[in-house]
């Protein structure tokens, strides 16, 4: 016990800490040592108490002099244990680094996140288009003065003790960021499973809690071995947790979709722009037949029809102006998506809408982009239109046509 005592009580450590608070390095004080008479020096973290009190000395040797604080000769308890003075002075430097960024606005880490599409190795639509968005590790950089404008030392939150709190003490609704730091041992797997945020710095030396925190220990790197550059500076290890490890960055391939509604007795159709991850949201739980096909195969396709025409065959022969023999396109008009009209009407039409109320509008098929077919409703006006007729031939046509598409159609 007493040999551990005088070892312990002889630990030069090269930083100390003023009452006031002010850092002050050993060097410092041996160049100008007269300017610091009567000035008592203090372990980092440490409260002024006699008990935390440092001795500034000086040894000789034949390479000169070596100024160094130590603690007073007495007994040593852990507080005062050199992996304790590094663990403080290491959540005391973290500290000032972040008041200090106060004056900048700016405290930037850095961390790997999964970029691109995480359910791209069992997409079942990627046959269906070219997607590059295979999964690949992405950096992401935060600045946590955007977030967070308090930091506290060895304060409680959410039943653990952080070393180093972050909080936004204007917005409470913003979850605290858990500064840790590892010199002997690590977070308890239950604070890492917690869900806060926390970023774990391993400290071997002083110098280690100046270093620019960037994650370089975690599952992304474990996988892409390439992301630990064999001649980049060794880092001690810097671990992130609770934080999101998936980016979704990329660009989704676009699909159209038709999706066919029922209310009752009642049919609607209607068409919209999704992106291929959003393929199966448009199910409802009233959609009897969804069909999405690649936006890039739809530049001379009118989705509604196409949707109206395979309904008919698969679902029920519905009644749809898009369908009639009537529909045609007009005399002297290029054969182009969204030009067919009915050739039974004027050029206005008296077109009554879901509130009663009614408007002239030009033909019942209105010129727009083949996923915004719902300012005309040609399933009411085709059952009340005493001239309907069904068009077989462009139903097989449109029904022939599908197959070449590639598609993907769920019916319900």
């Amino acid at each position: 016990m007493r040999k551990n005592l005088r070892k312990q009580n002889g630990v030069k450590y090269p930083i100390a800490y003023t009452i006031e608070g002010k850092k002050v390095l050993a060097s410092e004080i041996g160049s100008n040592p007269e300017i610091w008479k009567g000035v008592k020096f203090y372990i980092p973290g440490c409260e002024g108490s006699a008990a935390d009190e440092m001795q500034f000395l000086q040894r000789k040797h034949r390479r000169g002099v070596t100024s160094f604080f130590r603690h007073k000769p007495k007994e040593v308890d852990d507080r005062k244990s050199p992996d304790k003075y590094l663990h403080n002075l290491s959540e005391t430097i973290l500290k000032e680094r972040f008041d200090k960024s106060e004056e900048t606005g700016e405290f930037w880490i850095t961390y790997y996140v999964m970029g691109g599409c995480p359910n791209f190795e069992k997409c079942p639509l990627r046959k269906h288009v070219n997607c590059n968005n295979s999964p690949t590790p992405i950096t992401k950089k935060l600045n946590l003065r955007s977030t967070y404008d308090t930091c506290e030392l060895e304060k409680r939150e959410d039943g653990f003790i952080a070393d180093l709190l972050l909080t936004n003490s204007k917005d409470e609704s913003v979850k605290p960021l858990f500064f840790e730091v590892l010199v002997t041992h690590e977070c308890s797997d239950k604070k890492k499973k917690s869900g806060n945020k926390i970023i774990e710095l391993t400290i071997e030396k002083p110098k280690d809690a100046e270093n620019d925190i960037i994650q370089n220990q975690g599952p992304i790197i474990e996988e892409f071995i390439f992301l630990r550059p064999y001649n980049a500076p060794k880092i001690p290890p810097i671990s992130f947790y609770g934080f999101e490890e998936v980016e979704l960055p990329c660009s989704y391939p676009k699909f159209g979709n038709f999706t066919l509604f029922k209310d009752g007795e009642n049919y609607s159709g209607s068409c919209q722009l999704v992106d291929c991850k959003d393929v199966d949201s448009t199910i409802k739980d009233n959609t009897s037949l969804s069909i999405s096909i690649p936006l890039d195969e739809l530049k001379s396709v009118d989705l509604y029809e196409l949707g109206m025409a395979f309904s008919f065959k698969t679902i029920h022969q519905i009644k749809d102006c898009t369908l009639c023999k009537y529909y045609k396109i007009p005399f002297g008009s290029s054969d182009l998506i969204d030009s067919r009209s009915c050739r039974l009407i004027s050029s206005t039409y008296n077109y009554v809408d879901s509130e009663g109320n009614t408007n002239k509008i030009p033909q019942p098929y209105l010129f727009q982009l083949p996923w915004q077919c719902e300012n005309f409703n040609k399933m009411k006006q085709a059952s009340g239109c005493r001239s309907y007729i069904i068009d077989e031939d462009r139903i097989n046509e449109w029904n022939n046509r599908i197959k070449k598409f590639h598609f993907k159609i769920i019916l319900c």
